[in-house]
C-alpha cells in the first residue's frame, strides 16, 4: 500500500479554502481561467495537506513502533 492511500480518506479543500488561496496567490499562479485557477489552487492545497498527513501518520508510526536491538 502507498502511503497516499493511506491519508486519502482524511484528505478534503473546500471551497472557501480554494477562493482564499486564489485571492492570497492568484498572481503566482499559471491558470489563466478562473477553471484553471481552481483546479491549480485545488492540486497545491491537497498536496500540502497530503504532506501534512503523510508526516503525522509517520510520527505515529514512529512513537509507536517497538524496535529492540539483538547483541550480535
Amino acid at each position: 500500500i502507498r502511503l497516499e492511500k493511506v491519508v486519502e480518506g482524511k484528505i478534503s479543500v473546500s471551497p472557501e479554502e480554494i477562493t482564499k488561496y486564489i485571492s492570497d496567490n492568484g498572481q503566482f499562479m499559471t491558470g489563466k481561467t478562473d477553471a484553471e485557477k481552481n483546479t491549480e489552487a485545488e492540486n497545491i492545497l491537497r498536496q500540502r495537506k497530503q504532506q501534512e498527513e503523510m508526516s503525522k501518520w509517520i510520527e505515529e508510526v514512529r512513537t509507536k513502533a517497538k524496535i529492540w536491538k539483538l547483541a550480535v
